[in-house]
């Protein structure tokens, strides 16, 4: 769950950046160092599990773009 506090952390610092550049770049910050959280095993087991759900998503999409295809033909 690292990637999804590191994309959170860095979208909102970089929200906050219009607000306060001190306060955005220490966010931002924050967010960057979550690749720090965790064994490198755990890491490694949660990017393989984004990976995986990556990949069954975009063949669901495709999946379903090409029977949406097909029957309009």
């Amino acid at each position: 769950m690292h990637i999804l506090l590191m994309l959170a952390l860095v979208i909102g610092g970089l929200a906050l950046f219009n607000f306060s550049s001190v306060l955005g770049v220490l966010v931002v910050g924050l967010g960057l160092c979550c690749f720090l959280l965790g064994s490198e095993r755990w890491r490694e087991e949660q990017t393989a599990l984004f990976f995986m759900v990556g990949l069954i998503g975009a063949a669901a999409i495709l999946g379903i773009g090409f029977i949406r295809w097909l029957l309009s033909l």
